[in-house]
């Protein structure tokens, strides 16, 4: 399955996100879905960033999306916690001619945003839901006045703020994602739109104050 993918993304005939789907689908990989796609190509067009930072890498669908949608000489840094997710998404990067443009970080989150150093100005997140509130320090303090922290999942299949009972293995995931909503609503550095398409988005820009 994986050679086949390299075969597609080799294919001058084939559209390079529409082979990176069919792969994640068949392999039961999650990958951004249709409309918040859609979405996530729509904000980045017009934002046209220079640098970006990715939460999430799997296979490099969505950074390929962020790619497509930037300026020509933009910067992808991406982290992923997989190492088979982190490779693969190398060798797709490679065969998108994008990999130039990409520095694929294979840790965990936690580790590597205390220590980047670089500002952004779009940060798309979506790694572990649960994180995003601890997280959320960090990503403010990385992106650029004016940028735009994107960040996906974030009414986690309609449980939060639903009041409806949620199981006990998604009762963290629920709780810190509403914890995540309120304070990037209620922080006056950002200025916050909460979507409700497919598993939910919020779209937050960075304030000059």
């Amino acid at each position: 399955m994986k050679q086949d993918l390299l075969d597609s993304l080799n294919s001058g005939g084939v559209c390079k996100t529409f082979a990176l789907k069919k792969y994640a689908k068949e392999n039961n990989i999650p990958i951004l879905r249709t409309n918040t796609a859609n979405l996530l190509s729509f904000i980045v067009s017009l934002k046209k960033p220079k640098r970006i930072l990715e939460i999430g890498t799997a296979i490099g669908y969505s950074g390929t999306i962020l790619l497509e949608n930037s300026e020509s000489d933009a910067i992808l840094d991406t982290i992923e916690l997989k190492e088979d997710m982190a490779n693969l998404a190398k060798e797709n990067f490679l065969k998108l001619n994008y990999l130039n443009r990409v520095n694929i970080y294979c840790d965990d989150a936690k580790n590597v945003l205390p220590n980047l150093k670089e500002k952004y100005d779009f940060i798309f997140l979506d790694g572990p839901k649960a994180q995003y509130i601890h997280y959320l320090p960090y990503l403010i303090t990385l992106l650029n006045e004016n940028g735009i922290l994107f960040a996906d999942n974030v009414l986690f299949k309609g449980l939060v703020f639903s009041g409806e009972e949620v199981q006990h293995k998604n009762r963290t995931i629920v709780k810190n994602l509403e914890q995540f909503l309120i304070e990037i609503s209620e922080n006056p550095m950002l200025k916050t739109q909460i979507i409700d398409i497919e598993d939910g988005v919020s779209i937050s820009k960075k304030e000059n104050i």
